[in-house]
């Protein structure tokens, strides 16, 4: 069994491979700040799916919208990401309606 590292500079063993405890610190860092999972309930994903199948527009693009709505509510605005999705949605659903009712 190896001797545990005193100093920052020397070197751990993590499974079979060599890594100092400087690359230890920034690889538990990197785990712990990744961002949580986006609509984990999947209702948002549900709804632009109904939106692109009443609009006959591509779910990939609704969805890349709604990224992009949901984080500039969230990072300029200062909405929570939850409510950022949320009302992402809504923005959509507003900006896709009228495309609904010329298609009927």
């Amino acid at each position: 069994m190896p001797k545990e590292a005193k100093r920052p500079n020397q070197a751990a063993i993590v499974g079979k491979a060599r890594v100092s405890m400087m690359e230890l610190a920034h690889r538990i860092a990197v785990c712990r700040a990744k961002t949580p999972p986006q609509d984990p309930t999947g209702e948002c994903h549900r709804a632009l799916a109904d939106i692109a199948e009443r609009c006959n527009r591509d779910v990939g693009d609704l969805v890349e919208e709604w990224h992009e709505r949901a984080a500039a509510r969230e990072y300029e605005g200062g909405a929570s990401r939850d409510d950022a999705e949320r009302a992402a949605v809504v923005d959509i659903e507003a900006a896709y309606a009228p495309m609904q009712g010329a298609m009927l």
